[in-house]
C-alpha cells in the first residue's frame, strides 16, 4: 500500500486531479470514510506505519501533509481492491475510480 500510495501522491502533484476514468470519476469523488477508520485503532495503527514508510520513499520536498496521506489512506481502504493470479495469490492492489 505505501507505493500506491506514494504513486497516487506523485500523481496528484504533477497532474492534479484532472484525468478522469472513462466513467467521468476522479480521485476527489472518492469516497474516505475517515470518520469510521479514525475509530479503529488497528486501522490507525496500520496508517502510522505505512505513513513512516512513505516518508523514506518521497523525496522531502514532495512529502504531503498527514491529514492529506490519510484521505488518500482512507481512500484506498475504502475503494481498492485486490488483485490475483489464477491461483488466487495476491498480486497487487489497484484502485477502481
Amino acid at each position: 500500500m505505501p507505493r500506491l500510495i506514494g504513486r497516487i501522491i506523485a500523481t496528484l502533484q504533477h497532474n492534479g486531479d484532472r484525468n478522469p476514468a472513462f466513467n467521468g470519476r476522479i480521485f476527489a469523488s472518492l469516497k474516505s470514510h475517515a470518520g469510521d477508520i479514525e475509530k479503529d485503532e488497528d486501522k490507525i495503527n496500520g496508517f502510522i506505519a505505512i505513513a513512516h514508510v512513505i516518508k523514506d520513499y518521497l523525496p522531502s520536498g514532495e512529502m504531503p501533509n498527514s491529514t492529506e496521506i490519510f484521505d488518500i489512506f482512507c481512500k484506498i481502504l475504502i475503494n481498492a481492491l485486490v488483485i490475483t493470479d489464477s491461483c488466487l495469490n495476491r498480486i497487487g492492489l489497484a484502485l477502481y475510480l
